[in-house]
C-alpha cells in the first residue's frame, strides 16, 4: 500500500469542506505493487501517475463546522492535515500489515500537533491530537468497501454527535497510542509488560482491571476512560494487593480528591514556568522599571486545558514582579492558530503606540510566532522579547540569526509514561513510596540550549 500525497480538505459547491480518500490496485492487478491510498486533490509529484492505478474504492467524509467545538475547529482539521501528512508515502509490501498506530505513533506538541476534541467520560473534551479519528475512519472505510482484509479496529466509546455523527454508526474508527511506560518498563528490567488498550470503553476497562488481577500482576498503570470508575478501581486493586498509578487523568473521588498516585502534566505549573523566566528576563533587562515596557498575553479561553496556562503565566509573573503597572498587562484572545495570534497581537501593539517594549507569553507556541511576527511588523522585535509554550515551533526560530523568541518552555507528554512507570517499578522492586502527585518538568529551552534538551525533537 503507497500512501501519497497531501491531504486538501476541498470545498463543495455549498461551501463545505470534505475529506475524501481513494483505494487503487494497480491496472495490472498482480499485488505487486501493493495499495494505494491518496486523498482528494492530492499532489503527484515523483511519484508513479495515478493513471497506472485503478479506482476500486473511493469514501467520503463530510467536515461539517460543530458550534459547540468553537474555534476548536480549526485545530482538528489542523491535526488530520498533519496526521495524513506523516502517512504519506508510507509503503506496504503485498502480504504485510499496515498499523495506523505504528505510521502515525504518539500524537505530541512536540510533532506539531494542536489540542483538539476526544470523546472522553461520556463528553467531549480536549487533547493534543485530537480529531485524528477521522483519519482513522475516513480510511478504514476506504479499506471495508476495498474488501481487504481488516485485523483490528475499535468504535468510539459513546455515540454524542447522534443523527449528526460523520459516520454511519458503528463505522467510525479510534485512534489512540501508547507505549512510552513499555519503554520505560523493559529499560528498567521489567521481564513482561502487558498492553491493554480499553478504547475509551467503561465496560472492557473494568474487565481489563479484573483480567490483571486474575493474572495476580505486580502493578497497575492506568488511563481510566471514564473517573466515575476510579472509586471501584482502586477497591479493586486494593483488595488484590496491587499498586496502582494514574497516568494523565486521576483516579479520584467526586470532590476531586485523588484516590492513587497521579503522573501527568499541569498546564498552570508550565504557563508559570513562562511567567517567572519572563519575569527574570524583565528584571535583568530593566523592563520592570521601563515606562516603555508592556506585557501581553495571548490567550485561549475557548479553550479549557489551556486557561490554566495563561493563569500560570500571569501569576508567576505577578508574584515576581508585584509592582508591575496593571494597566501595562494586556490581553488579547485568538484561537490557537499563528494568524489569529498575529492579527490578536497587531491590534493590541498598534492600538499602544506608548509601548515600545514587549514581552509576549502565548498559550502556545503558534500563538507566540503570531506575537513575533506581529513585532517584525511593528518595527519594534529589536527591543521585545516572546516566549513560546511548547517549543515545537520555536525551534524554528531560534534556528534564525535573530528573532524576538528569546525561549520556550519544553515539555514531553511522553514522559508521563515513562515516570509513571518508573515509580511503579522502583515502588515493587525497592519498596520506593509514590509520590501521591507528580507533574512532569517544564524546561525552559533557548537558543544556546534547546538542541541538547530536545534532541531528536529540535530537529
Amino acid at each position: 500500500m503507497l500512501l501519497g500525497g497531501d491531504i486538501v480538505f476541498g470545498k463543495q459547491k455549498n461551501g463545505m469542506k470534505f475529506l475524501r480518500t481513494r483505494l487503487f490496485l494497480d491496472n495490472l492487478k498482480s499485488f505487486i505493487k501493493g495499495w494505494l491510498l491518496k486523498f482528494t486533490n492530492m499532489k503527484i509529484g515523483n511519484q508513479e501517475s495515478i493513471s497506472e492505478w485503478h479506482l476500486i474504492s473511493e469514501y467520503k467524509i463530510d467536515i461539517n463546522w460543530r458550534e459547540e467545538l468553537g474555534e476548536v475547529n480549526h485545530s482538528r482539521i489542523h491535526n488530520m492535515s498533519l496526521g495524513a501528512d506523516t502517512i504519506n508515502g508510507t509503503l506496504l509490501k503485498p502480504g504485510k500489515v499496515f498499523s495506523l498506530r505504528k505510521v502515525l505513533g504518539e500524537a505530541t506538541i512536540q510533532k506539531g500537533y494542536a489540542q483538539g476534541p476526544v470523546f472522553r467520560n461520556g463528553k467531549t473534551t480536549y487533547t493534543t491530537g485530537g480529531g485524528l479519528c477521522l483519519d482513522s475512519s475516513v480510511l478504514f472505510n476506504a479499506v471495508l468497501y476495498g474488501n481487504l482484509k481488516i485485523l483490528e479496529k475499535y468504535n468510539h466509546s459513546t455515540d454524542l454527535w447522534g443523527e449528526d455523527r460523520f459516520v454511519d454508526l458503528g463505522r467510525d474508527a479510534t485512534y489512540v497510542y501508547g507505549r512510552k511506560a513499555e519503554e520505560m518498563c523493559k529499560k528498567m528490567g521489567v521481564d513482561e509488560f502487558i498492553y491493554i488498550d480499553a478504547k475509551m470503553n467503561p465496560e472492557t476497562y473494568l474487565q481489563a482491571i479484573d483480567n490483571v488481577i486474575a493474572q495476580e500482576v505486580d502493578g497497575v498503570l492506568t488511563c481510566i476512560p471514564d473517573q466515575q470508575l476510579s472509586q471501584v478501581t482502586v477497591n479493586k486493586l486494593k483488595e488484590a494487593g496491587i499498586p496502582v498509578i494514574a497516568a494523565d487523568d486521576a483516579l479520584q473521588d467526586e470532590d476531586g480528591n485523588k484516590l492513587a498516585p497521579w503522573v501527568g502534566i499541569s498546564a498552570y505549573n508550565i504557563g508559570a514556568a513562562n511567567g517567572e523566566w519572563m519575569a527574570k528576563y524583565a528584571i535583568d533587562n530593566g523592563l520592570d522599571k521601563d515606562e516603555e515596557a508592556g506585557l501581553l498575553l495571548l490567550t485561549m479561553d475557548t479553550v479549557s486545558s489551556c486557561v490554566p496556562r495563561t493563569e500560570g503565566e500571569y501569576d508567576k509573573f505577578t508574584e515576581n514582579i508585584s509592582d508591575f503597572p496593571e494597566d501595562k498587562i494586556y490581553r488579547a484572545d485568538y484561537n490557537g492558530e499563528t494568524d489569529k495570534g498575529f492579527a490578536a497581537a497587531s491590534s493590541v501593539i498598534t492600538a499602544n503606540p506608548q509601548i515600545k517594549k514587549w514581552m509576549v507569553m502565548a498559550a502556545n507556541d503558534e500563538g507566540a510566532v503570531g506575537g513575533v511576527r506581529a513585532l517584525e511588523q511593528a518595527g519594534l522585535d529589536k527591543d521585545s522579547c516572546v516566549i513560546g509554550l511548547g517549543a515545537y515551533l520555536a525551534k524554528g526560530e531560534f534556528k534564525k540569526e535573530y528573532s524576538a523568541m528569546k525561549a520556550a518552555t519544553y515539555f514531553s507528554a511522553q514522559a508521563v509514561g515513562g515516570d509513571s512507570a518508573k515509580f511503579l517499578i522502583d515502588h515493587i522492586k525497592n519498596g520506593t513510596e509514590i509520590p501521591m502527585e507528580h507533574a512532569v518538568d517544564a524546561i525552559i529551552v533557548t537558543k544556546d540550549n534547546y538542541k541538547e534538551v530536545m534532541g531528536k525533537y529540535a530537529e
